[in-house]
């Protein structure tokens, strides 16, 4: 039920870690990158126990809604880099209502966490493998969008760091562009092969 998602969508519990994530890259604190880093790990194993146990217990077979997100492509990253625009905004602003942020990260992050877990349940692997670059993909790109939106609103590092922590902050970066180029390469891909696969649907259809 869509109407049932959107609801949902209002609990974000993946918001704040992602935006200390970012705020921790921006400021180059290494104790907050580590906490979100364990904090993620921990929520999004929790979201996909959840999701797997309901599975097995629920009677119920494969859905439009999880279809949808067995597939990203080009569009799903866009999408995901405008929800952290929007989020982080949301967050850095004091008269802006948190719900909003929740509900434009929420809408990138949570469904497909849901879809991993219920697609193992189902023994699908295919859709799950889907679902998981889908929820890596949002992940990287709505760091980025916070980061900068968080660095153009003014937050900087509000002393000189240690070299060794220069270091490990351009390691952290490294890891997220890096992650980056390969799934760009991979949803190009994807794209890529889905959009021929149109236009051999149509020519068959005219034929």
């Amino acid at each position: 039920s869509v109407a049932v998602i959107i609801g949902a969508m209002l609990v974000a519990p993946l918001m704040q870690p992602l935006a200390a994530g970012a705020i921790g890259l921006t400021t180059a604190n290494q104790w907050i990158n580590k906490r979100t880093v364990i904090t993620l790990i921990v929520g999004v194993l929790l979201a996909l126990l959840v999701s797997f146990v309901l599975g097995v217990l629920l009677p119920f077979g494969e859905t439009d809604e999880m279809r949808a997100r067995g597939s990203p492509t080009l569009l799903d990253a866009a999408v995901a880099f405008t929800s952290g625009l929007i989020a982080a905004y949301a967050t850095a602003r004091k008269g802006i209502p948190a719900a909003l942020a929740g509900v434009a990260i929420a809408a990138a992050l949570m469904p497909p966490v849901g879809t991993v877990g219920l697609s193992l349940a189902l023994g699908n692997l295919d859709l799950a493998l889907g679902s998981s670059l889908l929820f890596v993909t949002n992940i990287i790109f709505i760091i980025v969008a916070q980061n900068l939106i968080f660095f153009a609103l003014g937050l900087r590092r509000e002393q000189e760091e240690e070299e060794r922590e220069q270091v490990r902050n351009w390691l952290w970066w490294g890891v997220i562009i890096g992650s980056m180029v390969v799934v760009i390469f991979i949803l190009f891909s994807l794209t890529f092969s889905s959009s021929l696969q149109v236009q051999v649907t149509r020519v068959l259809e005219d034929y």
